[in-house]
């Protein structure tokens, strides 16, 4: 069974929340926006989910961003 490569960046859950909030934008609305479940987003807000590429791309789009700005590259662990 083949595995999908992983990323190498991981998108900053609380640099997202923190532009959304900014935005005035609450977690259903952005959700609503970005086409997606309001646990999935409230998981990438929170750390302990990440999105597909499809979505990682429309939030930055939404919050008017380059993905450099909401990303960080993965830890690996040696």
């Amino acid at each position: 069974m083949a595995t999908r490569p992983r990323s190498l960046l991981v998108i900053d859950g609380a640099r997202v929340r923190e532009m959304r909030d900014r935005a005035g934008l609450s977690l259903t609305a952005f959700a609503r926006d970005l086409e997606t479940d309001v646990s999935h987003l409230s998981r990438i807000e929170r750390g302990t989910g990440q999105p597909g590429v499809a979505l990682r791309n429309r939030i930055a789009a939404r919050l008017g961003v380059s993905l450099d700005e909401i990303t960080q590259p993965r830890q690996t662990v040696a």
